[in-house]
């Protein structure tokens, strides 16, 4: 019976430490793309919007893996920025619409 006990205690301390990575991870992630899309908007700001629509999309890519919808959001419509301010309007208006499903109207900064 204490070994059953012991046994039940070293899982639950193995998947408490797998959330606690797991948890890391994620503000590490919404660290790195709140840092890209600050980047992102320096290039944007400079005018460098190719070198920007690069920047943007790696935030995309991170914040979709950890779950900070405010930086999608933001990013996406970034995105769309950029190619608007290239004179590609249907490639801005597609990233517009990816901004567009994540953000609503009860949680208008994203899902």
């Amino acid at each position: 019976m204490k070994r059953h006990v012991i046994i039940v205690l070293i899982l639950a301390l193995i998947s408490i430490m797998v959330l606690m990575v797991d948890s890391a991870r994620g503000e590490d992630a919404t660290a790195n793309s709140k840092e890209l899309l600050n980047q992102g908007d320096d290039l944007f700001k400079a005018k460098e919007y190719d070198m920007a629509i690069k920047i943007y999309k790696q935030a995309v890519n991170i914040t979709e893996e950890g779950n900070n919808n405010i930086v999608l959001v933001e990013s996406l419509s970034q995105v769309a920025r950029c190619y608007l301010a290239l004179n590609k309007k249907e490639e801005g208006r597609i990233w517009l619409k990816k901004a567009e499903y994540e953000a609503t109207d009860k949680k208008p900064l994203g899902r």
